[in-house]
Order: structure tokens, then C-alpha cells, then sequence
């Protein structure tokens, strides 16, 4: 969210796009499992949340990068940051919760393979991103993730 910033890596701007970004990410994350539980996900629709999910994710990565910071810096870009990492939360909740749905509600498939797959599906989605944020604790720990000053 650093990058954000059009002053720098620390500027007010963009610790303020920081703590709104993780802010809203996180209320999204648990409105979108309490949605999931109200309005269930069709299938023909799982698909094309899925593609916005993974476009929320890559338009992130894309700033956190610095691969068009200049665009990232200006009001337009940290309001398409604070909404992507709001999509990402609310999608993440939502999109498991579905999948799990339709794991559970497979028909014609035996019990303990549904078991297995739920349940592979938990190491994915909670080990997967415990590790993803372990690794990058360490990266910034170690200093190779870091916000690259604006060349000024």
C-alpha cells in the first residue's frame, strides 16, 4: 500500500490507503461469508466471480510491484487499490464457502471422497495463505519486499 503514495514510502497518503485497504478487506472477508450463507452462489455464476476475484488479485500485485506506480499514486488508482482488496476479502469468504457447498452437495460422489476434498480444500485456502504471508513476513523482514522511494 506503500506505493501508493505519491510522496514516497512514507508518506500519510499512503498509510492511510494501507490501513483503509486492510480495513475494508477484512469487514468484506466476513460479509461475504454471511453472504454466501444468505444468498447462496449459483455455478454458472461461481466462474465469473472467480475471474474478478483473480483480476482484484493481479491488479494488486500489479501495484505492490510498482508496475504503473504513477497510475497507483493518484486518487483513481488507490480507490481501484481499496477496492480491489475489498472484493479480494468479500470473494475469498464467499467463493470458499460456495465451493465447499458444492463439494458437499455432489451427488453421486461417496462420502469420504467429499471429506477428502473438503478437506483438502481447507489446506489450500488457511495453509496456503498462512504460508503466502509467512514468506512474506520474512521478505520484508529480510528486506527483500520493500516500498522503492519515488525518484523524485
Amino acid at each position: 500500500s506503500e506505493m501508493t503514495d505519491p510522496m514516497g514510502c512514507s508518506g500519510s497518503r499512503g498509510a492511510w490507503v494501507a490501513r483503509t485497504a486492510f480495513t475494508v478487506n477484512r469487514a468484506c472477508l466476513l460479509l461475504g461469508s454471511l453472504g454466501s450463507t444468505l444468498f447462496p452462489c449459483p455455478r454458472g455464476i461461481f466462474a465469473l466471480l472467480g475471474g474478478v476475484f483473480t483480476l482484484a488479485v493481479l491488479l494488486i500485485s500489479l501495484c505492490i510491484f510498482g508496475v504503473g506506480r504513477a497510475a497507483w499514486t493518484t486518487h483513481v488508482g488507490q480507490t481501484i487499490y481499496i477496492i480491489c482488496n475489498a472484493i479480494v476479502g468479500s470473494f475469498e469468504s464467499y467463493l470458499t464457502s460456495a465451493a465447499y457447498r458444492f463439494v458437499g452437495e455432489a451427488k453421486n460422489v461417496q462420502r469420504m471422497k467429499r471429506h477428502n476434498a473438503t478437506t483438502f480444500l481447507s489446506l489450500l485456502s488457511g495453509g496456503g495463505v498462512c504460508l503466502m504471508g509467512f514468506c512474506a513476513g520474512i521478505g520484508v523482514d529480510e528486506g527483500f519486499l520493500h516500498c522503492v522511494e519515488v525518484n523524485v
